[in-house]
């Protein structure tokens, strides 16, 4: 992976940018006094955006956007005061799942993403979870 950003006194600042082995971009961040502070991004490997957030001073705040591989949305979920509160929700067709915090969303976890959740909510809350 080929990285490019700027060191000062041995502390990354600014703008760094990881790259795929393709040559695509892997995900860029910006650092403050070596701290991530400001707008983080990933891809996908194939270029499609996958994730967007803000960091400030090394946490997740405010509105976190991530995308399919095919480049569709998939949840847009907000960060307060470090607690994560999920907004909307769309399966792979498009379906919206979960909307304003009401819903659900189903989730894989692990390597080849063998373990699938249902998670249920209400107004933001979890009030249920399923294995599948």
């Amino acid at each position: 992976m080929k990285t490019h950003g700027f060191l000062e006194d041995d502390i990354k600042v600014g703008t760094w940018t990881y790259y795929y082995v393709n040559g695509h971009r892997f995900k860029e961040i910006t650092y403050e006094n070596g701290i991530e502070n400001g707008p983080w991004t990933m891809w996908h490997e194939n270029g499609n955006l996958y994730i967007e957030r803000f960091q400030d001073r090394g946490r997740t705040v405010g509105i976190w956007k991530e995308y399919y591989e095919n480049g569709s949305l998939k949840e847009v979920r907000e960060y307060r005061n470090g607690e994560y509160f999920p907004s909307d929700f769309w399966n792979e067709s498009g379906d919206q799942l979960l909307l304003n915090g009401n819903g659900k969303k189903i989730e894989s976890f692990g390597a080849g993403s063998l373990d699938v959740f249902e998670h249920y909510f209400i107004d933001g809350k979890l009030i249920k979870e399923l294995r599948l």
